[in-house]
């Protein structure tokens, strides 16, 4: 008898530590991007389009490839989403990733990169459900997840989606200045300053420009008390082309809105 229960307790060792072994070996739960990490770069790999984001430390997001700054308010938005992000227990097992859209073809990837080089953020969205959810796992070898957190149309967006659409970034609480009879005023009408300051391209100027751009004699200049500016120049069908102070690429705005400002502004 104590022949047998000396057996019955190797095999119960042996199986407990081999389930022991299979936890050992599982993958550790995804956790969410810590709130200090000091990102520099954001990485969104997908099927059609990889989409980079960097900055150098302080300074403001740039787009990768369109040589362009980035929408700072997305970018936030997609490192909040990041940072608040909640997980689900496991409702799939890893060899279920395609029929949860977390295959190659189909899934985005999201990195997170800090200054130091280290890894913030690393995992796989796939299909999207509901809200802010989606499914999730942190690597092809981990099981199905249900993630909360991010919103799923910021990982839809082209790299040229990303660029900051705002002539002025983050508005000029300080009040805004034109350049009027060679010398920078003030503008003191609050809705005219607001209209100025709060104004948006309606997309980028690409290709060659074929005929003179119109800066040397622009239709306006603006700047805010910190030094961030644009001019407005030539005319191009119903728009405007526009460079703004800082940015390789121009821009381009609805000309009426604009023209009826200038002259507001600019009697």
């Amino acid at each position: 008898m104590r022949a047998i229960y000396a057996v019955f307790a190797v095999v119960l060792a042996s199986a407990l530590a081999g389930v022991a072994g299979l936890r050992a070996r599982r993958p550790p739960a995804p956790a969410a991007l810590t709130p200090e990490g000091g990102a520099v770069r954001i990485e969104v790999r997908r099927p059609r389009e990889d989409l980079v984001l960097s900055r150098e430390a302080g300074g403001p997001w740039t787009v990768a490839r369109q040589d362009d700054l980035a929408d700072a308010e997305a970018v936030e938005l997609l490192l909040s989403g990041l940072r608040t992000l909640s997980f689900g227990p496991p409702i799939a097992p890893a060899d279920a990733g395609l029929a949860h859209g977390l295959g190659p073809a189909d899934s985005a990837r999201v990195r997170v990169i800090g200054g130091d080089g280290r890894t913030l953020f690393d995992g796989l969205f796939g299909r999207r459900l509901f809200g802010r959810s989606s499914y999730f796992r942190a690597s092809d070898r981990d099981e199905v997840r249900l993630a909360t957190g991010v919103d799923a149309e910021l990982l839809l967006r082209s790299s040229a989606q990303w660029r900051e659409p705002r002539l002025l970034p983050g508005g000029c609480a300080g009040g805004v200045e034109v350049f009027a009879r060679g010398a920078w005023t003030p503008v003191a009408d609050e809705d005219a300053a607001r209209a100025l300051c709060g104004l948006r391209a309606s997309h980028w100027e690409t290709g060659g420009l074929e005929e003179p751009a119109g800066f040397d004699a622009p239709l306006l200049r603006a700047r805010a008390p910190d030094g961030r500016g644009f001019t407005v120049g030539a005319r191009r069908g119903r728009e405007r082309l526009v460079r703004v102070d800082g940015r390789a690429p121009l821009l381009r705005i609805h000309a009426a809105s604009i023209e009826t400002l200038a002259s507001d502004l600019i009697p």
